[in-house]
């Protein structure tokens, strides 16, 4: 009975959030049509699930991944996890004051070594327009990692070699600091 009181609790509050959500947005929406700017503060959403089959970067044969997810000149990442190819991080990630002239978030993922730098092990790109588009809703995104030029330029100067392989879940979600405040009061 418990853990249905919980669902049911559960469900409630998303409704609720989803409800607050949709009326801030109606009043965003009202405000730009009347020509005037709420003045406000975007929030960039990233949780990291997990990522399967990544290319081992370590002689033993894993690699200790983490990620990092950048827009604009800012930039967070996620904790590393040791020795694995199919890490889980379900790590929620946030980038305030986000510059909404930025065409694309990037979400890179890295092998982590003790001495030197890390190893790039793939990037995946989502465009920010249907983002905004959507303000509010959390998308959600399976991606194969890919190649970048920036980073096979400096291995290749390097004389490092490395492989691109795997893929990446995550969800994204581009708010506000006013939506986000009320969601984290909710959870409070």
């Amino acid at each position: 009975q418990t853990r249905g009181s919980f669902h049911l609790l559960l469900e409630g509050t998303l409704v609720v959030l989803a409800s607050r959500a949709a009326a801030l947005h109606a009043q965003e929406e009202e405000a730009v049509a009347q020509g005037k700017s709420m003045d406000e503060k975007y929030v960039l959403v990233v949780n990291i699930i997990d990522a399967v089959g990544l290319a081992a970067a370590d002689k033993a044969g894993t690699s200790d991944p983490f990620v990092t997810v950048s827009i604009g000149t800012k930039e967070e990442k996620t904790g590393v996890k040791k020795e694995t190819l199919n890490p889980i991080w379900d790590e929620t990630l946030r980038i305030f004051n986000v510059d909404t002239e930025a065409e694309r978030i990037e979400i890179a993922v890295w092998d982590h070594d003790s001495w030197g730098d890390s190893d790039f092990l793939g990037i995946v790109v989502v465009p920010v327009k249907p983002l905004m588009d959507e303000l509010h809703e959390v998308q959600q995104f399976g991606m194969r990692l890919e190649e970048d030029a920036r980073y096979q330029a400096a291995a290749d100067e390097a004389g490092v070699e490395y492989d691109i392989s795997g893929s990446i879940s995550f969800h994204v979600q581009m708010t506000t600091e006013a939506v986000l405040s009320q969601i984290q009061q909710l959870e409070a």
